[in-house]
C-alpha cells in the first residue's frame, strides 16, 4: 500500500511541476490547429452529443407525464327496452354513441434492480471515453505540429551553415581565379572549387525546398499561409523524472490509455445492465381526467381516476438474455487484453523514448570539444592557403569537417528536442 501511495504521488508531482510550456509562436500555431481541425470539430460535436445522450439517460429517474383526448362515435350500443306501464316502454342505453375522454397519465418505475443505474453509468463513460479521445487527438496534433515546427528551425539552421559553406568556397573562388591569373594556381584547383560550389548549392536547393514543404505541412494542419518561423531555439524541454514514475504517468494521463480504460467500465456496465435483465422491475401508475358514459346521464362529463402499481417478471426471453450476457463477457475480456497491450505498449515507447533522449544527451555533450577543434582546424587551414603553405583540398576538408560537425549538432539537438515531444505525448503531458 506504502509503494502505491509513492507512485501516485510521485505521479502527481510529475504533473503538476514539470508540464512544458511552448513559446508563445509555437502556442499560437497549437491553437490554430485545434480551431482549423475537421478531426477535432468531429470529435467536439460527439462529446457533445455524448453529453446529451448523458442527459437522456438521467430523464429515466423522472416520472413521464402524458395529456391525451380522444374522441370516438359507436354504432350499435348496448341498451334495453324496459316496461314503464301498460303496453310502454323505455329505451335504456348503457353506451353513448359519441364518446369523450380527456385526462392526465402518470407512469414512474419505483425500483428496476439497477437497469437505470447501469444505463446512466454506461453513458457517463461512454462521455468520458469522448472525452479522452478529443484529448487524445489534441495531444497528437499538438505533438505534430510540433515536430513540423521545430523541423523549420532545423532546415533553417541548416541553410544558415550552407550559406556560410558556400561563402568560404565563393571567396576561395575569388582567391583561386586571382592566382591562376597570376600564376601561382592551376586551373584544375578552380575547377575542383566550382564543382564544390555547385555541390552545396545544389544542397541548399535541396534543404529549400524541404523547407517549403514543411511549411506546406503546416499550413495543412493550421491553416496558416507562409508562416514563418522567428524562433531559432530547440527550446522544448521537459524536466524528466525517472524512467518509471514517466511509465507510471503514461498510464495515469495518457488519453489513449484513459480511453481504453473508460470502454473497459463502459462494457462492464453494459454487462451489468444485460444481467439484468433477469430480474423484475416495479412499476406505479395513475391517471385523471373527465370522460362521458355513465349512467344515469351517459353524455355527461364527470371527473375520473385510477391509481395502481405492477410487477413485470421476465420469463421467455431468457435464451436471448443468456447470449446477451455471454458476448457482454467475451467483450469485457477482449477490451482487458487490449488494456493490456496498451499498457506494454506505453511502457516500452516510453523507455525507448528516454534510451534516444540519453543517447542524444551524451552525444550532445561531445559535440562541443569537436566543434571547437574543426573551428580552429578551419582557421589554421585558411590562413594556410592564404599563406600559400597549403593546397586547396586541405582548406576544403577543414570546411567540410566543420559543417559536418555544425549540422550533427543542430541534428542531436532537433533529435533531443523531438525525444522530449515524443515523451509529452506518451505520458499525456499537456504542453499547449
Amino acid at each position: 500500500m506504502k509503494k502505491i501511495l509513492l507512485i501516485h504521488l510521485a505521479t502527481a508531482l510529475y504533473a503538476a511541476t514539470h508540464a512544458q510550456q511552448v513559446n508563445d509562436e509555437l502556442k499560437t500555431l497549437i491553437e490554430k490547429s485545434f480551431s482549423y481541425s475537421p478531426q477535432i470539430q468531429e470529435t467536439s460535436e460527439n462529446l457533445t452529443a455524448s453529453e446529451l445522450k448523458t442527459g437522456l439517460a438521467k430523464t429515466g429517474y423522472v416520472p413521464t407525464l402524458n395529456a391525451s383526448a380522444t374522441y370516438s362515435y359507436v354504432w350499435p350500443i348496448g341498451q334495453a327496452q324496459i316496461p314503464t306501464g301498460p303496453g310502454t316502454y323505455q329505451d335504456i342505453r348503457f353506451q353513448p354513441n359519441n364518446n369523450y375522454n380527456a385526462g392526465l397519465s402518470l407512469n414512474y418505475t419505483v425500483y428496476d434492480f439497477g437497469r437505470l443505474q447501469a444505463s446512466v453509468q454506461k453513458s457517463k463513460q461512454e462521455l468520458a471515453m469522448n472525452g479522452d479521445n478529443l484529448a487524445a487527438q489534441q495531444l497528437g496534433l499538438a505533438a505534430q505540429v510540433s515536430q513540423y515546427y521545430y523541423a523549420l528551425i532545423y532546415l533553417q539552421k541548416s541553410l544558415a551553415i550552407e550559406d556560410s559553406l558556400i561563402a568560404v568556397l565563393s571567396e576561395n573562388k575569388r582567391m583561386t581565379e586571382s592566382r591562376v591569373n597570376n600564376g601561382d594556381a592551376l586551373k584544375l584547383d578552380l575547377l575542383s572549387i566550382q564543382s564544390s560550389l555547385d555541390q552545396e548549392i545544389m544542397r541548399r536547393v535541396e534543404a529549400k525546398t524541404t523547407l517549403e514543404k514543411q511549411g506546406i505541412f503546416i499550413e495543412y494542419l493550421t491553416g496558416i499561409s507562409g508562416f514563418t518561423v522567428q524562433n531559432r531555439a530547440f527550446d522544448f524541454r521537459l524536466a524528466l523524472p525517472g524512467e518509471q514514475a514517466l511509465v507510471d504517468a503514461a498510464k495515469k494521463q495518457n488519453p489513449d490509455f484513459s480511453s481504453a480504460t473508460h470502454r473497459l467500465e463502459m462494457l462492464q456496465s453494459d454487462l451489468k445492465f444485460s444481467r439484468s435483465q433477469y430480474l423484475p422491475f416495479l412499476t406505479v401508475n395513475g391517471a385523471a381526467g373527465f370522460r362521458n358514459g355513465y349512467l344515469p346521464t351517459l353524455d355527461r362529463m364527470r371527473f375520473n381516476y385510477t391509481a395502481g402499481a405492477g410487477i413485470a417478471i421476465p420469463i421467455l426471453d431468457a435464451v436471448k438474455t443468456t447470449q446477451q450476457i455471454k458476448i457482454g463477457k467475451s467483450l469485457v475480456r477482449q477490451q482487458e487484453w487490449k488494456l493490456q497491450g496498451i499498457q506494454n505498449s506505453l511502457t516500452r515507447d516510453v523507455r525507448l523514448a528516454m534510451a534516444d533522449i540519453r543517447s542524444q544527451q551524451e552525444k550532445l555533450a561531445l559535440m562541443e570539444g569537436q566543434l571547437q577543434a574543426a573551428t580552429e582546424a578551419l582557421r589554421v587551414a585558411d590562413t594556410r592557403f592564404k599563406n600559400g603553405t597549403s593546397t586547396y583540398l586541405e582548406l576544403l576538408n577543414a570546411a567540410y569537417n566543420l559543417q559536418k560537425v555544425q549540422l550533427q549538432k543542430i541534428q542531436i539537438e532537433y533529435n533531443l528536442c523531438l525525444g522530449h515531444i515524443e515523451v509529452a505525448r506518451l505520458t499525456g503531458t499537456k504542453f499547449y
